[in-house]
């Protein structure tokens, strides 16, 4: 397999920034060179030269990931963790929450988790919290400034209520079916 020194540079600088080393001889150090042996990590980082296996393994320690992410053969610090966002679509963060929960919680609220993802109204859930979401950061909640002027008319109130409304309506519609699915569960 042949393997892009350029791209295996970029992501050792990204994972060594990420780690809290702000400068090459930082790593250096830590793989055990001199702290003045900067250019020796700045060499990897710029693509021209490629790290040793013992040094290549070290740094998955310190980056607490595996060989095939340095090498940029996936994407995820772990190769179950690419495996699962491929399928998923998942971010690598969603998945290590997920991941963790099994470690920290009891058994019961994976099961729990399980059910709910299995749900009818899951899905239909997922995407009313997406368009919510979607809605209140472009502060657009299906109706335009005309529409939302014509009604508060109507309604005898300002502009802001009508939209204020729109918004407590789509949290309620949230909310019901979050409920809904708790009720299904028990």
């Amino acid at each position: 397999m042949k393997y892009n020194l350029k791209a295996i540079g970029k992501r050792i600088k990204k994972e060594r920034v990420a780690a809290g080393l702000k400068i090459q001889g930082q790593l250096a150090e830590k793989l055990g060179y001199s702290i003045y042996s900067r250019q020796v990590v700045g060499n990897w980082e710029n693509g021209k030269t490629m790290p040793c296996l013992n040094d290549m393994l070290s740094m998955c320690e310190i980056f607490n990931c595996e060989l095939g992410y340095l090498l940029c053969e996936y994407d995820c610090k772990t190769r179950k963790a690419t495996d699962i966002q491929q399928t998923t679509g998942l971010s690598e963060n969603a998945i290590k929450s997920l991941s963790n929960i099994k470690y920290t919680y009891i058994s019961e609220v994976l099961r729990t988790l399980s059910k709910i993802i299995e749900h009818k109204d899951f899905i239909p859930l997922l995407m009313a919290i997406h368009l919510h979401i979607v809605k209140f950061n472009k502060n657009w909640f299906r109706i335009d400034e005309e529409d939302s002027k014509t009604i508060s008319k109507v309604m005898n109130c300002q502009p802001q209520d009508v939209k204020n409304y729109m918004q407590a309506s789509s949290k309620s519609h949230i909310e019901a079916t979050i409920m809904k699915i708790i009720d299904d569960l028990k």
